[in-house]
């Protein structure tokens, strides 16, 4: 089988210019044009030279992508240098992925050159757009496993409630200066079986919570002895806070209850697992 070498370092050209210019797109490096071309030309040089047998050694590959990867990007950290190389690869394998199963569910014919530097094309717009969406889904659901605890009413039986941290929500009781945790009534009422029920008569207080279209004023009751925990691990047991019950979903029912950004910030950020 003929092979053409001007067609392979084409091919391998606009995968290695789309690769690494992706990859300093979602690391937010900054790369010289010139430097991504040049450093492009001379990764497809290197497939040349493994389809002539000069060399065929895989680590001799990898040394050289990871030289391109420091040149281009010149990280000012190992950290940054290993995020970049993680990006790449990542990327690699997810153009070289969608590449290979279009081809084989679209029947595609590979041995045009024309369609496939098209397809390549296509690939890279389609990398693109799903390693954006991916990473917003990612960086958020970190977010919440981050910001997410769960909190137990220890003089109701160990009661327990999945919340997360709302940073947008402020809500202190500025009287009593307790912290204050919001969940839905629902899910409490659920939980609560005859035996837990709590006959003692509660102190109620009166919240004012800022929503959408202004400020209304919420009844909350105080309740004894409630632990905030993640992980198993307890983070902090607050002597009284005060709870407020609502009707809302909370996050499409993913979550019972909020906890209070100033809670986290006072009582949970310094605290590690």
């Amino acid at each position: 089988m003929k092979v053409y070498l001007d067609y392979v370092f084409i091919e391998n050209f606009i995968v290695n210019i789309s690769i690494l210019y992706q990859t300093s797109i979602f690391t937010k490096t900054k790369v010289s044009k010139i430097r991504l071309i040049t450093l492009s030309i001379f990764l497809s040089i290197i497939s040349i030279i493994k389809i002539l047998q000069i060399s065929n050694n895989i680590i001799i590959q990898m040394l050289a992508v990871n030289i391109v990867i420091y040149l281009l990007y010149l990280p000012t950290s190992i950290v940054k240098y290993l995020k970049q190389q993680m990006y790449y690869y990542l990327i690699y394998i997810i153009y070289i992925g969608i590449i290979i199963s279009t081809s084989i569910f679209f029947s595609i014919n590979l041995s045009n050159i024309y369609i496939r530097i098209l397809l390549y094309i296509v690939t890279m717009c389609v990398t693109y757009i799903i390693n954006k969406y991916m990473w917003k889904i990612w960086i958020n659901k970190i977010k919440y496993n981050n910001l997410t605890y769960k909190i137990v009413i220890n003089s109701l039986n160990n009661l327990t409630f999945k919340v997360f941290v709302d940073t947008g929500n402020n809500i202190r009781d500025s009287f009593s200066n307790l912290d204050v945790i919001v969940l839905n009534s629902k899910a409490y009422n659920l939980k609560l079986k005859s035996k837990l029920i709590d006959n003692k008569q509660r102190e109620v207080v009166v919240i004012d919570v800022l929503t959408a279209i202004g400020k209304s004023k919420i009844k909350g009751y105080i309740f004894n002895d409630v632990s905030i925990r993640k992980g198993g691990v307890e983070k902090v047991i607050l002597k009284k806070a005060i709870i407020l019950f609502i009707d809302e979903k909370i996050n499409n029912n993913e979550y019972e209850g909020i906890i209070s950004y100033n809670t986290y910030l006072e009582k949970l950020e310094g605290v590690t697992i």
